[in-house]
């Protein structure tokens, strides 16, 4: 989530949540406006949309899943990669 941009500083305020041993915690942290990138289109998929291509096509839903979670992965979005 992206709390405030300071365009003068060139940084972004974001805050998330992770997974620690179990535990969710929050994190908030300022990082280089360049570091800050949109979501993949995957990511805003309503859960409906994926329901109907699940039902459509299993196999082929489930290996592009799979292919959506690896892409996160190498992003180092280590937490929405196992959602």
């Amino acid at each position: 989530l992206i709390d405030c941009v300071d365009l003068d500083e060139g940084t972004v305020d974001v805050s998330y949540t992770i997974l620690h041993d179990g535990v969710t915690e929050e994190k908030e942290e300022t990082v280089p406006v360049a570091k800050v990138q949109a979501l993949e289109e995957f990511e805003i998929r309503s859960p409906e949309s994926w329901s109907d291509d699940f039902s459509k096509d299993f196999y082929g839903t489930a290996a592009l899943a799979k292919d959506c979670a690896n892409r996160l992965f190498k992003l180092r979005d280590y937490h929405a990669a196992v959602q």
